[in-house]
């Protein structure tokens, strides 16, 4: 369903732009991978992709964070500028906190630069590491967060929402801490079920929903041996189709380097500029009943309006029967035949279609 991005064609898709990256580590994979391409335009190496922590990659900086733990509390920020284009992450254990409430305010006031495009993702450590009512909590903090970005984010920026990936039935992780590893077992099945959600909500409040879930299902031999966790290909692959998907929204030329059914198709989807207005086929209105003072033979028809290309023979089968008919039905002089509107009168027997001529008669 994506197209593939070079490091030229990336490069010229964000050129002087601003990527804000929110999530957890499979989002600083993807931050990673995206930083690669920029960088390198080869395919990242897989040790890069579970180093954390460090000081710098490929230039970048970390501004916040300066102990790796398993803790609730933890915090990692970084920012890449090179070439013109701005990209920042930032470590989520929760969708809907204090950090995030401050990052976006200082958006707000200017205090910050406005980003671009928000990409974010938070549901493992939601659901798994804030007790009891962690459910019920992300359920509320997910509409706090839409709102939040209602509130805090110009109509211009583009919101994704990147639905959590795969993760196995054993899966294992900084998230699952000793105390909570008996929810490996059924975290799967509530992955899909907080997808399901954070679709629903995310989408009412007009923001963009990206299903990598829904791409990656059958990517599951690219996975890492944690279950949590992606290969360098699978990470490329959910990098390109971010891309693809920035590039729709913009109204962007794709780069052309592969092509798909699934693309074309996407290509419609996303475009929001354009809206697609059906118009349904207009049935011509033949006739018009007149009201008549005398007995019911004196009821005539009359032509509303003429049928095109001149389908004389028609016409006059179409009167014949609709007089036959009135015949057999015995009408009465006091109902008049108007034009479909809100305040005609209807009788189901006479509203029928007439399949071999293709008019319908509207009483």
């Amino acid at each position: 369903m994506c197209d593939i991005f070079t490091r030229q064609d990336a490069m010229s898709l964000l050129q002087g732009k601003y990527i804000l990256m929110l999530g957890d580590s499979n989002m600083r994979a993807l931050y990673k991978d995206l930083i690669w391409l920029l960088e390198t335009n080869t395919l990242i190496e897989s040790h890069q992709l579970r180093t954390k922590m460090e000081k710098s990659f490929l230039g970048d900086k970390r501004t916040a964070g300066d102990k790796l733990h398993k803790a609730r509390n933890f915090t990692e920020t970084r920012v890449y500028e090179n070439h013109n284009v701005r990209v920042k992450y930032s470590f989520l254990t929760k969708c809907y906190s204090e950090e995030v409430k401050n990052m976006l305010g200082a958006i707000k006031s200017g205090a910050s630069y406005c980003p671009d495009v928000v990409v974010v993702n938070s549901c493992l450590w939601d659901i798994s590491r804030w007790g009891p009512n962690g459910v019920p909590e992300y359920k509320d903090n997910m509409v706090k967060l839409m709102r939040l970005f209602k509130s805090c984010l110009p109509k211009q920026t583009c919101v994704i929402w990147m639905t959590t990936l795969p993760i196995s039935a054993s899966c294992r992780g900084g998230f699952l801490i000793k105390q909570v590893e008996f929810l490996r077992h059924t975290m799967r099945f509530e992955v899909m079920e907080a997808n399901m959600y954070a679709r629903d909500v995310v989408a009412s409040f007009g923001f963009d929903v990206l299903d990598v879930h829904y791409y990656m299902r059958m990517q599951i031999h690219r996975r890492s041996s944690d279950g949590v966790h992606w290969l360098p290909s699978a990470m490329r692959h959910i990098t390109n189709i971010l891309l693809t998907h920035i590039a729709l929204v913009w109204n962007r030329t794709l780069p052309g380097n592969f092509s798909s059914l699934a693309l074309e198709k996407a290509k419609v989807l996303t475009v929001k500029e354009k809206k697609h207005e059906f118009k349904l086929p207009e049935v011509p209105n033949i006739f018009i009943r007149e009201k008549q003072s005398g007995p019911p033979e004196c009821c005539r028809l009359r032509a509303r309006a003429p049928l095109k290309d001149c389908a004389t023979r028609r016409r006059r089968a179409a009167r014949t029967q609709f007089e036959e008919h009135a015949q057999r039905s015995n009408w009465p002089a006091q109902l008049q035949f108007i034009q479909h509107s809100d305040t005609a009168a209807v009788d189901p027997e006479l509203n029928s279609w007439n399949m071999a001529e293709g008019l319908k008669y509207h009483v």
